[in-house]
């Protein structure tokens, strides 16, 4: 059985980084929040739907889950992005390159929210139907025709707010500095990428865009986050391997 015993400090539990956990995860490596200060227990898809403690606590068997020293049990990626920025905002620099303050100019501090916000709940479930129309399905047995729209979606929508954000030539989407709105989209873009989305709809045919997800994969944080996409099976081989 999986514990679901509170910690010293804040727990999290993760699958692996096709999980969109693996958005956390992210945003501890760049906050440099070591296990010391986060605890990281490692689940597999069985136990997430079948182990009854947690269940207990996640009864829609879905993560990211983190469960705090008091016990309490936070779900959905926003909040638990929000929170550990809010928790570590006087003991780690970092939070303040990655969320600007308030009274930032150009409403820095209100577009890294938007953004923060809009990966899970507009980016992702666009990623998540595209990944598993393709994950373990042979290319016979996928439905081209639900994937090309899905496709053409995320061009029409995600990658035209990105390209919208960066159409000035700025390297990141608030400027020249990386923020939690680059982080939090950092999974979407590459997951999309792995899944094998056409380029021209995942950038929306935007050579900015193209250029922005390749700074994104190159930084440190993500490199190491995300290097087990590289290495994962082909997909229409994932059913067999």
């Amino acid at each position: 059985m999986v514990s679901t015993d509170p910690d010293t400090i804040p727990v999290l539990y993760h699958v692996d980084c096709t999980w969109v956990s693996a958005c956390v995860l992210h945003l501890a490596e760049e906050l440099g929040l070591g296990p010391d200060r986060l605890c990281v227990r490692i689940i597999t898809y069985k136990e997430l739907q079948t182990d009854p403690a947690l269940e207990a606590m996640s009864p829609i068997k879905r993560l990211p889950v983190l469960l705090l020293p008091s016990g309490t049990v936070i779900v959905e990626t926003g909040a638990i992005v929000s929170l550990l920025l809010a928790m570590h905002a006087d003991d780690t620099p970092a939070v303040r390159e990655l969320l600007p303050p308030l009274d930032a100019p150009q409403d820095e501090h209100a577009q890294a929210l938007m953004f923060l916000h809009y990966a899970p709940a507009s980016a992702y479930p666009l990623m998540r139907d595209f990944f598993l129309g393709t994950y373990g399905k042979r290319p016979e047995e996928r439905d081209t025709a639900a994937l090309a729209a899905i496709a053409s979606t995320w061009a029409t929508t995600v990658a035209a707010l990105v390209g919208k954000s960066l159409s000035d030539g700025r390297p990141f989407l608030l400027g020249d500095r990386y923020t939690v709105a680059d982080l939090m989209l950092t999974y979407n873009f590459l997951m999309v990428r792995t899944a094998g989305m056409d380029q021209e709809a995942w950038s929306g045919g935007n050579q900015q865009v193209v250029a922005w997800v390749d700074r994104l994969a190159a930084r440190p944080s993500a490199a190491k986050v995300y290097a087990a996409l590289a290495s994962m099976p082909m997909y229409e081989e994932a059913a067999t391997a």
